[in-house]
């Protein structure tokens, strides 16, 4: 049989525990650059986050799906993609925050990695596409801008 000092111990250890728990208000982890929007900071406007949504939901076993999970096969697609030299402003821009969201959801290491696995042009040509987002949203990707040489480094 449990002592009734014991009882009336345990409960108030027990209430002044969960006091302060139930005051404090959690923190919301801040959203990463990929989630925010535009306007708060985030990398991709308005337009290309709806449509990776909509397509990554449409086309779960798809070829951008396949490459956002780290496909090399797919990957390799989109980088031959922007040896493209057609590629007017508009189609270029679209491409770069397509590859930069390959990025994102493979990680510096996997999207390194697979770049690698190309040609000195493939290389670069992904580096004119993706180098101008990664600057201006200040991201850190060493990795994958050791790939290839981007515009600060060509100037010196």
């Amino acid at each position: 049989m449990i002592h009734p000092r014991f009882l009336v111990l345990f409960i108030g250890l027990l209430t002044a525990s969960l006091a302060p728990a139930a005051t404090t208000k959690a923190k919301v982890p801040a959203l990463s650059a990929e989630y925010r929007t535009y306007e708060k900071g985030g990398v991709f406007p308005e337009i290309y986050r709806d449509d990776f949504t909509q397509t990554l939901k449409k086309y779960p076993r798809g070829r951008f799906a396949r490459a956002c999970n780290g496909d090399r096969v797919a990957m390799q697609r989109y980088f031959n993609r922007a040896l493209d030299s057609s590629l007017d402003g508009r189609r270029s821009e679209s491409l770069g925050y397509v590859l930069v969201k390959i990025m994102f959801r493979t990680g510096d290491t996997r999207f390194s990695r697979a770049l690698r696995g190309g040609d000195v042009a493939t290389r670069q040509a992904v580096g004119r596409n993706i180098d101008p987002i990664i600057a201006r949203n200040r991201l850190n990707f060493p990795k994958t801008r050791a790939c290839y040489r981007f515009r600060a480094q060509a100037d010196q």
